[in-house]
């Protein structure tokens, strides 16, 4: 037998003759692993409420400029825009389809209602719909405003929409305090002649 043969020996006998391990340092072993595992249970809750926040966060957000950016496009290129500041109602004659249209705000949503003949009857349609879709406000955000107003009563030319807010139940998740949208149809119409 070579060297390597005694080696193998050597640990061969050693191995049989070590003893397994004490109740002791089992025991401290067991209370070791019921520490780390309490800690993480711990801190997995925690873990989940900080993302659940993180994603509501980031959906406020898209909720927010998506709805910004549907106000102006509805309003930016109205006819004929009057802004009742008591009642948070804006009408207007819609650009795209040239019908009377009312933007008001209906408990937890912005909403559209246009007056529009689409299909040529006598009888004028009704059509409400949510300002930006139930699909694009994810996670049941809902998406309002406090007030709307002229910015400037005088020029009329300005609407000030006031604390738009993305809310999730009753909490408020973020807010965009001033949003201006300058109304530019009438500056660009032909005058008649």
């Amino acid at each position: 037998m070579g060297a390597e043969g005694r080696t193998l020996k050597k640990m061969m006998k050693k191995l049989k003759n070590c003893a397994g391990l004490t109740l002791a340092e089992t025991l401290i072993t067991v209370l070791i692993l019921v520490m780390v595992a309490g800690v993480m249970a711990g801190g997995i809750p925690a873990a989940v409420t900080a993302y659940s926040k993180a994603v509501d966060a980031a959906n406020a957000h898209v909720a927010l400029s998506t709805t910004v950016n549907a106000l102006r496009m509805e309003l930016s290129t109205a006819d004929t825009v009057e802004c009742a500041d008591e009642s948070n109602t804006v009408t207007y004659n819609s650009s795209s389809t040239g019908a009377p249209t009312r933007l008001y705000l209906d408990g937890d949503a912005i909403m559209v209602q246009d007056f529009a003949d689409y299909s040529g009857e006598e009888e004028i349609k009704n059509l409400t719909h949510d300002l930006v879709s139930k699909t694009a406000v994810t996670s049941a955000l809902k998406v309002t405003y406090e007030t709307v107003s002229w910015a400037d009563s005088e020029k009329k030319d300005v609407l000030h929409f006031k604390d738009v807010s993305a809310k999730k139940g009753d909490a408020t998740i973020e807010t965009i305090e001033d949003i201006y949208i300058r109304v530019v149809y009438d500056q660009f119409k032909i005058p008649e002649t």
